[in-house]
């Protein structure tokens, strides 16, 4: 039996990563997902920054987490944004993408936000 999404109502199965079946569509449901998350930002950013502090930083302890925040920190000394223009759109980049996997301090790409979360999705 096919169900219909709460919000749309388009008819279809929507089943989610775990296996349950949604009564929201995807795009219904990464709208309302959006809404609850910008409605609570201010308890979420705090409840991860406790249960941070509470593990003392555990997950960004790890010798790798380690190894590419050096990588990245180098990358910013070395090569500072400046006035360069982002690869793509020719605006002011904000931001360096490193382009290998594991990243290294020379292998990167001067982007602007934007193309950076776009080229982060790509990955």
């Amino acid at each position: 039996m096919l169900k219909e999404c709460k919000k749309c109502k388009n008819i279809g199965v929507y089943v989610s990563p775990k296996g349950l079946v949604s009564p929201y569509c995807p795009e219904c449901n990464r709208e309302r997902v959006r809404a609850w998350y910008f409605k609570n930002r201010d308890s979420q950013i705090r409840k991860t920054k406790e249960y941070q502090k509470s593990t003392n930083y555990a997950s960004e302890k790890t010798p790798e987490q380690r190894k590419i925040r050096y990588i990245k920190r180098e990358t910013r000394r070395k090569y500072p944004l400046g006035k360069k223009q982002c690869k793509y759109c020719n605006e002011i980049a904000t931001e360096h993408h490193h382009t290998t996997k594991p990243i290294t301090i020379h292998d990167f790409e001067y982007v602007c936000h934007q193309h950076h979360i776009q080229a982060e999705r790509q990955l």
